[in-house]
Parts: C-alpha cells; structure tokens; sequence
C-alpha cells in the first residue's frame, strides 16, 4: 500500500490488512455492545483483541496494567461497587478484532446463565433479538459506508468490455437471439447486461458466469459497434477444468501500455516474445500512442491493423515518439483437444501439423530446466505437443517425470519433480514460430466453429513424431510461417479455380533419431476442399500477445454524496446475495471448495490487494465486512444466526432451548467451523506453495 518493494512491502501490507481485519470484527463487537447497553443488559468485558489483557479502564477503578476484575471484586466487598461500572475496557495481547462478555450469555457454554435482573437471560426476548443482530446490522452499515468512500473517491477497475474471445468457449458460441447476428461474442463487446444483472466492471461478468446454475443458459446483451440495437445472445456457461468454476471464456479489454513484470525473468521472457518477433525500441511498462499515424487506445486497434495489413509491415509509434515498423504473423489455426488429464485443451496447429512444447521461462530453477529448452521427451512421450506434454506431466503429479530437452546442440536429461498441482515449474510455449519440428498430429481436433471432433487433414501425414519440415513444393521453410505461405503459393491455382483438391509435395527429415539422421524422406499431402477453404480463410495477426499488455482501467465514481450512498448499499446488497449463492452453489456442485478462501488465502489476497492502493484495500474490507455479517447470520448454532433461531424457539414455546440439546448443538456446529476452516485454510496453503 505504501509501495515499499520486496519482503518489507509485504510484511507492511499484511500487518495492514490484518488490523483492517481486527478493525471490523471491532465494529462487529462493538454493535453488540451498544445494543446491550440499550436493552440494560450488564456487559462484563468490551475487548479489543484476545488473549491476556495488557492494560484495562474501568470506570471507578481508572487505567491498570493488566485487568482490574480483582480490583472490582474488592470494592464490591467493600461495599463501594456502586462507585465502579461493571464493565471493563480491555486492550489485548493480540490486537486483532475483540468480543463482548454479557451476563449470562457465553456463546461456547450455554449454561452459564445467571437470575440477576440485567441478565442476558432477564432481558426480553426481542430485546435480546436486537442484541445478537446488532452485530451483523454493524457489520452491514460499515460496509456500506466503506463503499460509500470508495465510490466518492472513485475505484479504478477493469471496464465490463471483452478484450478476446477463448476459441471454441462458451461465449464463442453464444447463441444470438434475433436475425441478422452471428454467433458468438466478439472483442469489443461492452456487456449490459448478464443474467439479469448490469455490470460495472469485468469481474462481475465472470462472477455471474461462476454463480450460473449448472446446465442452464443466460442472456447476455451488449452493445456492439456498427449496430444501433444493443444485441441479445444466450451462453451457457462450462466448468474451466483449470479452475473449477463456471466459466464463458472472455478476457478483459487490454490498454496499449507493455506490462512490466517486475522481476527479471518475466521481462526476459516478454523482451524474447518481441525479438523472436523483430521487434525493437520498445521496453516493459513502455505504451503504443499510434497505428500507421493513427492515434489508438486500446490493444484490440492493434490487433485490427494487424489483421487488416495483408501481410504488409505496420508501423507503432511509441510514447516517447519513436516509430517501429512491424511485420504482422502469419495467422496459424487454433483447435481443442482433450487428454485424460486435462481435459480439452486449445492448442495452436496448421491443417494438423502441430508444434512441440517448449520452455518459455523457468519459474523452478532447481528443475534444471532453462529458457528455450525444446522438449525432445517427457515421460513415454516424444517431441510432445503442447497439449500432450501437459497431460504426460499432470499423469506423474506428486511423483517424478523424466525429461529430455534440446538445449542449443545438446540433449540434457533431466528427472523433474512434479508438484501436487500437476506441474513441473515452467512457463509453456512452443516452436511454431521458430522451427518446423513437429509432434504426432492427433487424432481428432475439434476447430472453434465445429460441434464435435474431426480428423485433421495432416492425420497420418508423418510417420512419427520429431520430424522437421524441410521444404513444401521445393521451397525451403524455416518455420509454421514459411509452411503456411507455402501451402498458400502451392494451392493457389486450385483453390481459385474451386478445385475439389490440391496435392502438395512434403519433404521432412528426423533430425533428432539415431540412424537417418541425415536422410530426407517426401510424400504427398492431398488437401481436401474443406481444408483448401480453411487455409485460404487464415489472415494475418499481431506479434504483440494481448497478455504483453496491460489491463484496461476505467474510474468507477460515485457523481456526488446521495449517489455514493446508493451505489454503496448497492454493492453491499449484491456481495451479501453472491455469498448466499456461493452457498448455494456449493451445495448444487457447480461451484469447487477450492475455490473458497479461508484465513490464510484472504490473508494473502488482501496483501495483493493493499498493493495496489489504499482505496482498493478500502474495497477489499468492505467485501470482507459483508462476508462476515452473512456468515455470522448463518443458521448454525456457534454464530449470531443459530443464537437467534435458539431465541425465535424460545418465543414460540415459551421455554428456552434445553441445555443438553443447546450444548449438542453447540458442539456439532463447533466441529462443521473447525472443519470448514481447516479445509479451506489446508487448500490457502497448498495454493501459496504452488502444490
């Protein structure tokens, strides 16, 4: 929050957000004590924190290191306890939140009641009502108030506009509802509406998405440029198997500004995007102003002058007035696969010759693994592709994987330890761009606009994996560019004149294989009608991935005092309701356990969320504030909620809950707390430990 850097910052913000957290479990307690100071209910202990007191203030008795209950005790003897009040103010041990001890009333030990008339037991049953709400009611309104400050000061969030469509996702096939649209949701689309509900930023749309009853379509309605009409669509949101969440596959809009990674291997790594690109003069954190002379503000104009180039060079004009002159990349197609660990996944192909995984960036060192390291084995696979490397090294999760890589003119053997997650500690890539070495083709590839799985055109094509393209109709080629220019040139004629197909020479050699290394082998690739349209339809794309750009920002802000205080009751209703229906879907399925933070994940999150500025920790709290109100009001017997049904039973019978039965109760609900909390917070730790 303080923008200090490394260890220090984030020592700093987690002792912020954890005394934010102590600050509104002390508004928690302190609607409870007000509330029983109204209904004459005797309160013994307002605290703030827990543990042993370090100081204490009683009225009558006056400041004491320590507590000054023995000090109380003597003057009652002595007859002098009307000069003293009966409640103490204590500061505690451990300053994070605190509770209120009334007469009578002990949440863990339902049969510590007590007769004296300004008994918790002694107050009337509707008073007693207001006493247990008191606290959530607190919570409720400091949120609102929280959200009441950050929408007078304004909060910088990401626009509810689609930056990139996942090919083949949800929203890639949305339905349109009307004539005249195709389907599927497209870049650019700001989002009006979703499922019914307007939303302001773009992590509502995925929140929406997460919260869908399983199964069951939405309406999705955005407004679209070239259209007068907002447009309708209807998604049914799918499970991304990555996170265990409903999900439509948009990404958010993107501004013109490089990210900076902050660390040296993510600069590494995005300086190596550029170059294998021939890009030059421009550095992370660095923002494009213009396209061909033409002023932009967003990524998605990039990709649309790329796109519109032809194949032409574009020029970029940098914030500091330098000019780039850039040459657009050939358009490859993208397919889904499905493995038996994964799931489907997109992979990146032409006509089915499919590319073999790489090492982008080596987050793990020990693994041994370096930047650019080409995968010649991983486990029994050879030269796997991308989809079939991340399958073979989840298949050996919490064990070990042999590995084989192709470092410069080496080959380095390599026996990797695979994490809990199914992960071995890199950043993927591959060599679609850099080389003409293949993997296996498979089987079935689904393509975005297809309803189910088909053999791809280059099945059977090659032998075996670990083959290098060489040359497509007696021209050389050095990459997928190259063979997809090749294929363009060779079929042109055919794919003119609407032939039924068109047959290509195809030489390659196994550079990599004992024994025919040095031997070429050719055979001839007959292309269909079908895969001659869908090579001709490939266009051109940008060399800058929208992941190398920074987020879009826009400033959510209240317009003046009442409409701060509206949109802050607002937000604190939808958060309540997204609470509930988190529940919910708990319940139904479509939402994982693993995707429920506990001390531990909020605690980490919120030291993220600290980092990026006082007003977003603001925010923060305020969610936090709401999440503790709704599960206080839980109908579970060792929280606020299940004290209030034990008081609605009481009021209809006319008799308290019995003991025995309360003191059951408690302890069921004890142990449902204790294992939900060493659940989720088991799940926080073996997310921050990458297993």
């Amino acid at each position: 929050m303080l923008g200090l850097p490394g260890m220090l910052g984030t020592i700093i913000n987690l002792l912020t957000v954890i005394l934010g957290f102590g600050l509104i479990v002390f508004f928690h307690e302190l609607g409870h004590f007000l509330a029983a100071r109204w209904a004459g209910i005797r309160v013994l202990t307002f605290a703030v924190g827990f543990g042993p007191p370090i100081w204490s203030w009683r009225k009558g008795v006056g400041l004491r290191r320590g507590s000054s209950v023995k000090d109380y005790e003597r003057l009652v003897r002595e007859g002098r306890g009307e000069e003293t009040s009966p409640t103490e103010y204590r500061l505690s041990a451990l300053p994070f939140g605190g509770y209120v001890q009334m007469l009578g009333q002990d949440d863990l030990d339902p049969g510590a009641v007590s007769a004296a008339p300004d008994s918790f037991q002694n107050a009337p049953i509707w008073k007693r009502m207001i006493v247990i709400s008191a606290g959530v009611i607190m919570n409720i309104l400091l949120a609102g108030v929280l959200f009441m400050i950050v929408f007078l000061a304004g909060l910088k969030v990401a626009p509810p506009v689609i930056g990139d469509v996942v090919p083949g996702s949800p929203a890639a096939r949305a339905e349109p509802i009307g004539d005249g649209v195709e389907p599927g949701l497209r870049p650019g689309d700001t989002v009006l509406e979703i499922g019914g509900h307007v939303p302001h930023r773009f992590d509502s749309i995925l929140i929406e998405a997460a919260m869908a009853e399983r199964g069951r379509s939405m309406d999705v309605v955005v407004r679209r440029a070239g259209f007068a009409e907002p447009l309708r669509f209807r998604v049914t949101p799918e499970e991304d198997a990555s996170r265990g969440m409903l999900d439509l596959g948009v990404m958010p809009e993107v501004s013109t500004r490089l990210i900076d990674p902050g660390n040296e291997a993510g600069r590494r790594a995005l300086l190596d995007i550029l170059g294998r690109s021939g890009i030059e003069g421009i550095a992370p954190g660095e923002r494009i102003t213009a396209v061909n002379g033409e002023p932009i503000e967003t990524q998605l104009e990039i990709d649309r002058a790329f796109a519109d180039s032809g194949g032409a060079p574009v020029t970029l004009t940098v914030e500091d007035g330098s000019v780039i002159s850039a040459a657009p990349l050939a358009e490859l197609e993208r397919g889904e696969v499905v493995g038996p660990e994964t799931g489907p996944i997109v992979i990146d192909h032409l006509l089915g010759l499919v590319p073999v995984i790489r090492v982008a960036d080596s987050g793990d060192t020990s693994q041994g693994l370096e930047h650019g390291d080409v995968f010649a084995q991983i486990g029994s696979v050879e030269f796997p592709s991308f989809a079939e490397g991340i399958n073979e090294i989840r298949a050996h999760k919490r064990g070990t994987v042999g590995l084989r890589v192709i470092r410069g003119d080496q080959t380095v053997e390599i026996e990797a330890r695979v994490h809990k997650d199914g992960t071995v500690g890199f950043s993927a890539d591959d060599t679609i761009r850099i080389d003409t070495l293949l993997s296996l083709t498979p089987p079935m590839i689904r393509q975005p606009d297809a309803d189910r799985p088909a053999p791809p055109p280059a099945a059977g094509l090659i032998p075996r994996a670990g083959a290098r393209v060489v040359r497509v109709s007696d021209r050389a080629v050095s990459n997928f560019d190259d063979i997809r220019s090749a294929l363009l040139d060779a079929t042109a004629d055919a794919r003119a004149g609407g032939a039924d197909s068109a047959t290509v020479r195809i030489a390659y050699a196994f550079p990599y294989a004992t024994g025919d290394a040095g031997a070429v082998y050719e055979t001839d690739w007959t292309l269909d009608r079908p895969a001659l349209d869908r090579l001709g339809s490939l266009g051109w794309l940008s060399p800058l991935p929208v992941w190398a750009f920074e987020q879009t920002e826009t400033v959510l802000k209240a317009d003046g005092p009442v409409d701060a205080v509206l949109m802050g009751f607002g937000e604190t209703r939808r958060v309540m309701l997204n609470v509930y229906l988190t529940f919910l879907r708990l319940s139904q399925g479509s939402l994982a356990v693993q995707n429920i933070k506990g001390p531990v994940g909020i605690a980490h999150l919120g030291t993220l969320i600290a980092d990026r500025g006082p007003i977003w920790l603001l925010f923060f709290l305020a969610m936090i504030s709401v999440n503790l109100a709704v599960v206080n009001f839980l109908p579970l017997p060792i929280v606020d909620g299940g004290q209030f049904l034990f008081l609605l039973y009481e009021q209809i019978r006319g008799k308290p809950v019995p003991i025995p039965v309360q003191n059951a109760v408690m302890l069921a609900g004890l142990l449902l707390i204790v294992s939900v909390f060493l659940v989720v917070t088991f799940n926080d730790i073996r997310s921050l430990l990458g297993g």
